[in-house]
């Protein structure tokens, strides 16, 4: 048997590192893939355990502590060494596009592979990418892009320019795939009557397998034109009551943009509720935001003044200091 062998710190995981995981599994029958994690680090060991789990299901995943170079060496002797009571360190490759780990190599009496040292194939520098991961977005892997992907929910009651200032974003700031209300189009092609329960559940089931498939090709921001809440919603408006396989599937985004109904109605065939029924779904929505604990801001004022806003708190969200910390694992 084959053992490859990577190490590594992967502050992040990025398109060179994973390139060389690709290459080094190829050639290898078993790949091990070793996370040196210091004190200090920007980046939690479990996210970065995870990104290379996910990107490498077959290889084995560990983590040594990186002190200082005695006790780094000794850790990994330690590692090779339950390798070594099958294997023979003919049959132990070391795999890096860092020449220093060549030195490294020989020390370990194990073969090494050192691949595109110049970085002539894809030059991308860890440090870069760490201090500004929105701005080297398509330079790591969607591993790593999914954990740092901020949703941003546009809700409301009907006719508030939900739809509208979703596309206006697409091509005026996001410039990435946004996900699109699938509740209308449900609404034009079923066949008419009174709806039924599980109409709502394939509307959220729909909804949730297409954002699943825009996922990897959004930028930073997302935006959904509507959600599983907004469906929790749009059932108490049309059935007078909850239903619980609708609201376990509330899955809250990183912000709603909450928009307020005091512009003017454009009456629609797909349109149910205006004047007071409006004000209520409004009202309505609110209060499921606050049972929900989830982070909104209101946008109120004229068509431009909605876009104005939503475009400034974006921009926010874009320039703050990036804090890999606060990622969820």
């Amino acid at each position: 048997m084959k053992l490859g062998l990577i190490i590594g710190k992967f502050l992040p995981l990025h398109n060179g590192s994973l390139t060389l995981c690709r290459v080094a599994g190829n050639l290898s029958d078993q790949l091990v893939i070793v996370i040196i994690n210091s004190p200090g680090d920007l980046i939690p060991i479990k996210l970065r355990e995870k990104w290379l789990k996910q990107e490498n299901p077959g290889a084995i995943v560990t983590r040594i502590v990186g002190k200082d170079a005695s006790t780094f060496k000794d850790q990994l002797n330690n590692l090779l060494a339950d390798f070594m009571v099958e294997l023979s360190l003919k049959n132990i490759r070391l795999f890096s596009s860092d020449p220093l780990q060549f030195k490294l190599a020989k020390s370990l009496k194990i073969e090494c592979t050192i691949l595109d040292p110049n970085r002539l194939s894809q030059e991308l520098i860890s440090k870069v990418i760490l201090k500004k991961p929105y701005q080297n977005w398509f330079d790591m892997p969607f591993s790593v892009r999914s954990s740092l992907i901020k949703r941003i929910v546009l809700i409301g009651p009907e006719s508030v320019g939900k739809s509208t200032l979703a596309k206006k974003l697409k091509c005026s700031l996001i410039k990435h795939p946004f996900l699109p209300e699938y509740g209308r189009p449900y609404e034009i092609f079923r066949t008419p009557g009174p709806y039924m329960d599980h109409e709502f559940e394939e509307i959220i089931r729909v909804h949730a397998c297409h954002r699943e498939a825009l996922l990897p090709f959004s930028g930073p921001v997302f935006i959904e034109d509507t959600d599983e809440l907004a469906t929790a919603v749009w059932v108490e408006m049309l059935m007078g009551k909850q239903l619980p396989k609708v609201e376990n599937k509330i899955v809250l985004p990183f912000l709603y943009l909450l928009m307020d109904p005091y512009v003017p109605f454009v009456s629609e065939k797909t349109r149910y509720f205006n004047n007071q029924k409006r004000l209520d779904f409004f009202f309505k929505i609110k209060a499921k935001l606050n049972h929900y604990n989830a982070s909104y801001v209101t946008i109120k004022g004229s068509w431009s003044a909605r876009e104005t806003k939503s475009k400034k708190i974006i921009d926010k969200i874009l320039s703050k200091k990036f804090n890999w910390s606060e990622i969820s694992y």
